[in-house]
């Protein structure tokens, strides 16, 4: 009989093949991502506070919108009409810039006290006086907000 001689033993023993981690999870996308968010956002900020700094007319147009559309039905057509002339005046000097941090502090507390709810006549008073003391050169004595005095005349001899 003739026997056949056995197979040649392999030089190192073969391991199991394990399965690998699987690729593409989640989380890596999930940074990759968020960090391009954050970019385009904080892109997005820089350019609106470039703008706001060039136009801050357009935040204030923004801001009185808010108030118009805010008014309590009991503002009257005068009221209104006067709000909207101070702040004519008022939106001229933002746009060429002449309008200080302290009339601008007077406005937002005057905006910040404000409930939340409708502007009252009262408020729109307040909001118009502050409109018409940043109109006004420095130094000069602000007005009352309502029709100016009638100085009374003398008799003639």
């Amino acid at each position: 009989m003739s026997s056949l001689p056995p197979p040649p033993a392999a030089p190192f023993p073969s391991a199991p093949i394990e399965p690998g981690r699987a690729r593409g999870g989640c989380g890596r996308a999930a940074l990759i991502g968020c960090g391009v968010a954050a970019i385009v956002v904080l892109i997005l900020f820089a350019i609106f506070v470039f703008y706001a700094r060039r136009k801050p007319e357009v935040l204030t147009d923004l801001m009185m919108g808010q108030i118009e559309r805010n008014l309590a039905p009991d503002v009257t057509a005068e009221d209104k009409q006067r709000l909207r002339e101070a702040y004519a005046g008022f939106r001229l000097r933002v746009q060429e810039r002449r309008v200080g941090p302290e009339p601008m502090e007077r406005l937002r507390a005057a905006l910040s006290s404000a409930t939340r709810g409708a502007i009252g006549p009262e408020k729109v008073r307040e909001l118009t006086a502050v409109f018409q003391e940043a109109t006004l050169p420095a130094g000069s004595a602000p007005t009352p907000a309502g029709p100016a005095p009638v100085p009374a005349l003398s008799p003639t001899p």
